[in-house]
């Protein structure tokens, strides 16, 4: 079972910023791999690129040890709605 990051001594907090294609099932896409990589999201913003309807950016502030963060990261990247992916801890 997934540790709860919550209570997880060694979990920082992080955000992710994802830029996505904008089509239907993107935020599920996205959603699916943090449940399954066991990372609860804090909060969770979307925005509209320069690219009006064909891209969007998702902010995703979520908790997680380094080692579940990369795993995360890596999975994302590896989504075919996901352009690029770019993760830095967050401001404490």
């Amino acid at each position: 079972a997934p540790v709860d990051p919550g209570h997880d001594p060694d979990a920082a907090r992080w955000v992710a910023r994802i830029d996505t294609d904008h089509r239907t099932g993107a935020i599920a896409a996205l959603a699916a791999v943090f449940a399954t990589r066991g990372v609860n999201v804090d909060s969770l913003r979307t925005d509209d690129t320069d690219d009006g309807a064909e891209a969007g950016t998702v902010v995703v502030a979520f908790r997680a040890d380094e080692r579940r963060c990369r795993v995360l990261v890596r999975s994302l990247g590896r989504l075919a709605v996901v352009r690029a992916v770019e993760v830095r801890a967050a401001a404490v």
